[in-house]
């Protein structure tokens, strides 16, 4: 059978995780080595945790933290997930209609559920009359249909 190449990235992911496993495998147990080695590989452990690869890795982790939280506020409440993106980073300040059709997008990845982004893109201009203060970019008519226009743009409909 042919296999696919694997991407580098995946490659040092999986060496990490392996990496990981085999740490917390042994952890406790005494090494066979003498005393003068076991302190060498303690000072190479310690400069491959905070090696760029791993930060990276810790960094991805982390964003992908925040956008799985990010989509269980969504289905929630779509105003609580947006401001929790906002918050962190995560979408511009001010709010694009570009990132959140791309959120919307590549969300369902990590847990929107379709249902979800289904209601928030038919909210077209149903809450408008009942805001006592002006409400978030996001939930402004115009924004709904530049957003509804991006994310149906998105999928490669034939005779569009």
């Amino acid at each position: 059978t042919r296999h696919r190449p694997v991407p580098d990235h995946l490659k040092e992911l999986c060496f990490e995780a392996l990496l990981g496993s085999l740490r917390r495998l042994f952890h406790g147990v005494e090494a066979l080595s003498s005393p003068g080695e076991e302190k060498k590989e303690d000072a190479q452990e310690s400069t491959e945790t905070t090696s760029p690869a791993s930060k990276g890795l810790r960094e991805a982790k982390n964003h992908k933290r925040l956008l799985h939280h990010a989509a269980r506020l969504f289905n929630e409440k779509s105003k609580k997930g947006f401001q929790y993106l906002v918050d962190h980073g995560i979408l511009p300040n001010p709010v694009t209609p570009h990132s959140v059709a791309a959120f919307l997008r590549t969300g369902l990845v990590v847990g929107l559920d379709k249902a979800a982004v289904g209601q928030y893109l038919g909210e077209i201009g149903k809450d408008a009359a009942k805001a006592e203060k002006p409400p978030p970019v996001w939930e402004l008519d115009w924004f709904h249909k530049e957003i509804l226009t991006m994310y149906c743009s998105s999928f490669g409909f034939e005779n569009q």
